[in-house]
């Protein structure tokens, strides 16, 4: 009797060891798939940031370099039309170039004239695209940083006992961090050039 209650006893302690292993291997699965799931996540964001810069970035540069140019234009008219007053020979010629110099003015939205030279908005469009492309940029930086946070946690756990030995067990694998391509520390150079 007492080694049918001891052999119970063992038999007991036996399948509580295995339900705690198996318990204790979901409890592995889960939490390394968790992290799997987060890295996943975190590069959905980094695609998302990427996406907006993609869509954003080119449509203010084509916003800028089309106020630029419409700017350098009514520039080039009012300095025409001035020099045109100023080297006319009679009252028509320099009514006609009064004129000029009057249409280029209302093509301007509200202007300001400070000494000869219209205060014209395209320095103003190139503060507003620089604090957009830095505010865009910082969102990636700030995404793409995340990202490595969760690739770290994840490749931590997944290379220390006991996640080595579920992850080997399950087939996880080592996540790659974010790496800056080569040539990338030097600052992209912006083309504004006006055709």
């Amino acid at each position: 009797m007492q080694t049918k209650k001891g052999f119970v006893i063992i038999l007991a302690a036996l399948a509580g060891f295995v339900v705690l292993g198996i318990l204790f291997t979901i409890m592995q699965y889960n939490s390394i798939q968790s992290l799997n799931l987060e890295v996943d996540n975190a590069w959905s964001k980094v695609e998302t940031v990427y996406q907006e810069r993609f869509d954003l970035i080119p449509r203010i540069v084509q916003s800028v370099v089309a106020q630029t140019e419409a700017e350098t234009e009514i520039l080039k008219n009012l300095a025409d039309a001035r020099a045109r007053y100023l080297s006319a020979r009679n009252t028509d010629e320099k009514v006609a170039a009064s004129a000029d110099f009057d249409n280029a003015i209302s093509t301007v939205f509200p202007i300001v004239l400070q000494e000869n030279y219209p205060n014209i908005k395209f320095a103003e469009a190139f503060k507003d695209f620089r604090t957009t492309y830095e505010g865009q940029e910082n969102r990636v930086r700030v995404e793409r940083n995340r990202y490595n946070d969760a690739v770290t946690e994840y490749n931590k756990v997944i290379k220390t006992f006991p996640g080595n030995f579920f992850a080997s067990l399950f087939g996880f694998k080592e996540r790659k961090l974010f790496e800056a391509a080569a040539g990338t520390e030097k600052a992209p150079d912006l083309d504004f050039k006006i055709n």
